[in-house]
């Protein structure tokens, strides 16, 4: 079979829920909705210039065409494109977490419920009990996920899919190009894994000092502290003092006490990070994330290499020179 004629994956789309105020109301009612239009019962529109009519004659005056297209692109996919077996992300009030149900068929509801959610317009969707994390996302998906638009499609935003359906524990679903993808990101942390821990820590200092930083290597092999430490001057409005510990793991997960024992080092005035080339535990997140503490912001291997290849060309020769990487490799 070609990659041509490979069984077409199910597409993602975000629907938002006014910051997250109503995706508790979703996931207990098994359904999605939007509220444009809240008295107008769309089950007798057959399609998108028929919905565009009917918004014209409703909108008030002084919505411009630009808004009305925008907003009719949206109900639209909402009404039509969404398909049974379709994915819907709705990130939560708790921004951390993102619920996530397939669409159950093609039905639309018109519904004026005495559920908390005022959104008429709804889908029937099964949400999954156990939500992603915003923090296991890539840096590019999460650009994506800070989209303004009420409802867009992952796939056509930027991200990829593949990333989401392996985050779901879907692996099946995720089509050859961006499975070759995801296997790049593993040829990358390999390369770094060939390299010795001192120069993990002096990657993760260049790369500070690519994204702005005043940055230096502070720590040494095995020493349970700060591996690098930099200084961020936000144009005088503000100043980040960031210390970070890396971590070059090849598989093991960072746990828990890891975390905890770094946050320790952390003063007060200064922000923490942890890097590594594998990934956290469950106990390692909740730790970084725990209200009573300074929050440590976490970065995985496969967050590392989108910020590699965000700013491999202001990395220094001394450390590109060694992975031996070309930059098309990054950006798979």
């Amino acid at each position: 079979m070609t990659e041509n004629s490979m069984p077409t994956a199910p597409r993602i789309f975000v629907v938002r829920a006014e910051v997250g105020k109503y995706a508790d109301d979703f996931k207990k009612g098994g359904y999605v909705a939007i509220g444009w239009l809240p008295n107008t019962n769309l089950s007798q529109v057959h399609d998108k210039n028929e919905l565009k009519n009917l918004y014209e004659t409703l909108s008030p005056d002084g919505v411009t065409p630009m808004q009305i297209g925008n907003q009719v692109g949206q109900i639209s996919r909402f009404m039509f494109d969404i398909k049974a077996g379709d994915y819907i992300l709705t990130p939560t009030a708790e921004t951390e977490w993102i619920n996530w149900g397939i669409v159950l068929d093609e039905t639309y509801t018109f519904a004026i419920a005495n559920d908390g959610c005022p959104f008429p317009h709804r889908r029937n969707v099964k949400w999954n009990k156990e939500s992603l994390r915003r923090s296991d996302f890539s840096v590019p998906l999460k650009n994506t996920m800070r989209a303004l638009l009420t409802l867009f499609e992952i796939s056509k935003s930027g991200a990829k899919s593949g990333e989401i359906f392996e985050l779901m524990g879907k692996p099946e679903l995720i089509n050859p190009v961006e499975a070759r993808s995801l296997l790049m990101h593993e040829v990358v942390i390999e390369r770094i894994l060939e390299q010795d821990a001192e120069f993990f820590e002096l990657l993760v200092a260049d790369l500070l000092r690519a994204m702005g930083f005043d940055a230096q290597h502070k720590g040494k092999s095995g020493d349970g502290g700060v591996d690098a430490e930099g200084v961020l001057d936000m144009g005088g409005l503000a100043q980040i003092d960031l210390k970070v510990q890396a971590k070059r793991y090849a598989g093991a997960k960072i746990n828990g006490s890891v975390i905890i024992s770094f946050r320790g080092s952390i003063p007060n005035s200064s922000q923490g990070a942890f890097i590594t080339t594998s990934d956290y535990s469950k106990s390692a997140r909740e730790a970084a994330q725990d209200a009573k503490f300074k929050r440590v912001n976490l970065i995985n291997g496969r967050q590392l290499v989108d910020l590699l290849a965000e700013h491999w060309d202001e990395l220094s020769p001394e450390i590109k020179i060694p992975l031996g990487l070309q930059k098309s490799w990054l950006l798979s």
